[in-house]
């Protein structure tokens, strides 16, 4: 299959003025009597159909631009070469999730050299949780130990009735639900955390309307929150010591005997603000804390994105390991459109992330094209349709 690098020429006057833009999917559906459905497809990213509209073209002394539409698809023999365009609302990557001005593409695993470029299909991806898959050049690590199990030591509780499990913001049921006796907290100590790193400890609760929670830390950074039969996530910032830590969850002067409270997912992290993402829990034998759940990235049918290929060479590709800019020649090169070949292996957790512009390769969707004549000089194709290729 031929695949050339020749642009159309979406910048003709009469070109592209309406622009239409079909996302198209290969998939099967087999329906069973009782009418489950197994879904299956062999594509791992859509595919998209355009429909350029073409007003008008002029033919004239002065200006040749039906015969360079005309030329451009004699010259690629119609379906049979696959070509470029440079799709007006779709062509830049510069995602500023989590406040990075570059798109996440992989994560390293110690091992593998090869990544392919990609981007998102949305703003962001959103999981059962309601919250955004995080993008970072850097990784983030919950240290709160145990964070949805406060039973077990280093927890340690003060006049609260047993447990009981209830629903949770993810949909789960895995919140804990309190009675207290009196003044009550749950207290967590021993365990460690970066020192003078800036910090946010959070929770989710809720409660009969009106009721108060103070959360707290090491460095005597707390604060009171009131409550309501609603789930809130709040939340402390503090600057860590680092050495033996506490995170407390406590009661505050208006939380009377009797009173039922729901706790869910205790999340300790280096930001000044919660990330909107849960995080997974801390080791279930340990409780030693462990990082995020990695962000999911193509090609994963259902993720939310697809593969880059063909990049705008007259524009800046910023290629990062981590934190970290990485040099094209020395740090990586591109081993094939797209696929950026790093000379060492990203290390484990390491996210990789990017930034830049990009084009389309499409092909012409019909045989033929046909113009018709408005006035001398003047011609009308209606339409031109063009569908994208996966090299």
């Amino acid at each position: 299959m031929s695949a050339s690098d020749y642009i159309f020429p979406m910048t003709l006057p009469g070109v592209g003025l309406r622009l239409s833009r079909e996302p198209t999917t290969a998939v099967t559906v087999h329906e069973s009597v009782g009418g489950r459905e197994m879904r299956s497809t062999w594509q791992t990213q859509p595919k998209i159909r355009y429909r350029l509209s073409i007003d008008f073209l002029r033919n004239n002394s002065s200006f040749d631009e039906l015969f360079q539409v005309v030329r451009f698809f004699t010259a690629r023999f119609g379906m049979l070469d696959s070509f470029l365009i440079d799709d007006p609302v779709d062509n830049t990557v510069t995602d500023k999730l989590e406040s990075n001005t570059s798109h996440g593409f992989g994560v390293g695993d110690g091992a593998t050299l090869s990544f392919q470029l990609q981007r998102t299909l949305k703003s962001s991806v959103y999981d059962k949780s309601g919250g955004p898959w995080a993008f970072r050049t850097t990784g983030r690590v919950n240290c709160a130990p145990r964070s949805r199990d406060f039973e077990i030591a280093p927890w340690a509780k003060t006049n609260l009735g047993a447990l009981t499990l209830c629903s949770a913001p993810d949909g789960s049921y895995t919140a804990s639900r309190y009675t207290s006796s009196g003044t009550a907290t749950i207290i967590a100590t021993s365990f460690t955390r970066p020192a003078s790193v800036a910090r946010t400890f959070s929770i989710f609760a809720r409660c009969a309307a009106g009721t108060t929670l103070k959360i707290g830390t090491t460095e005597a950074t707390s604060d009171s929150f009131t409550l309501s039969s609603s789930w809130r996530r709040i939340h402390v910032a503090y600057t860590s010591a680092g050495s033996t830590n506490t995170l407390t969850i406590g009661a505050a002067a208006s939380w009377a005997t009797g009173v039922t409270i729901e706790l869910f997912q205790a999340q300790d992290e280096d930001t000044p603000t919660p990330a909107s993402a849960l995080y997974t829990e801390p080791d279930a034998t340990s409780g030693a804390a462990v990082a995020l759940k990695a962000p999911k990235f193509w090609p994963t049918p259902g993720d939310g994105f697809e593969p880059v290929y063909e990049l705008k060479t007259s524009m800046p590709v910023l290629i990062y390991k981590g934190a970290s800019l990485q040099t094209y020649g020395s740090d990586y090169t591109f081993s094939a459109p797209g696929l950026v070949l790093f000379a060492v292996a990203p290390a484990a957790s390491d996210l990789l992330s990017w930034s830049g512009s990009f084009y389309r390769r499409v092909r012409f969707a019909t045989p033929g094209i046909s113009a018709e004549r408005i006035v001398e000089g003047m011609w009308r194709m209606g339409g031109i349709d063009l569908v994208s290729v996966i090299p």
